[in-house]
């Protein structure tokens, strides 16, 4: 009986290391056509959204995307590549990561050319905005609020920004006051058109509104 059940075993673990072999074959097969594709639009898009980068006033950026190759062992659902975006923000400077080299508003805004570049095929529902304009304004907040508008086509915007230039491009206007006190309190109101007008004309002007 225990011979048995030793041959029974032996030939499973045979079927199983032929099941595994071929499953490997069809892994490789499959992964080696994703890199291929992911290869092409990885160029296609860096270009995209370093041009979207240009129009948001980043106009000496270089976005750039890399496959990296994995090791065997942290190979999985996704390939058998890592894909790594980088960036050189000027010409004298060296490509790095994005985390590393871009600051907050830099990173808001390249976040905004990735998803604008990548809207078709984007699935998440919403994206929060914060920062976006930093250090920007005139001609480029209004392309800014361009951008977050044609994006809010195909998903739910939400931007916290004190430029009438993107605020002003928004189907909605969302007022948040910090009430200060024992406790501190935010309010929030959505504001009616007629609100609205007076608070574009507040981000315009200033405190007295003419």
């Amino acid at each position: 009986g225990e011979l048995e059940s030793a041959n029974g075993d032996s030939i499973r673990i045979k079927n199983l290391d032929q099941e595994i072999h071929a499953l490997k074959i069809q892994y490789d097969e499959m992964a080696a056509t994703i890199y291929k594709i992911r290869t092409k639009a990885a160029k296609s898009l860096a270009t995209n959204v370093t041009q979207h980068l240009i129009e948001l006033g980043l106009d000496q950026a270089v976005f750039r995307i890399e496959l990296i190759p994995l090791p065997e062992q942290r190979r999985g659902r996704y390939g058998t590549t890592s894909v790594s975006f980088s960036i050189c923000t000027n010409p004298d400077l060296e490509f790095g990561p994005l985390e590393k080299v871009a600051s907050g508003g830099e990173l808001s805004r390249i976040s905004l050319a990735i998803q604008v570049a990548a809207s078709q095929a984007d699935r998440v529902p919403s994206s929060i905005y914060d920062e976006v304009d930093v250090g920007i304004g005139g001609r480029i907040a209004e392309i800014v609020g361009n951008k977050l508008k044609a994006l809010g086509a195909h998903k739910q915007i939400l931007c916290i920004t004190h430029l009438p230039q993107v605020a002003v491009q928004g189907t909605d206007h969302l007022q948040i006051i910090k009430q200060s006190g024992k406790d501190t309190q935010i309010h929030v109101q959505n504001l009616s058109p007629d609100q609205r007008l007076e608070e574009i004309s507040r981000m315009l002007g200033g405190i007295k509104i003419t």
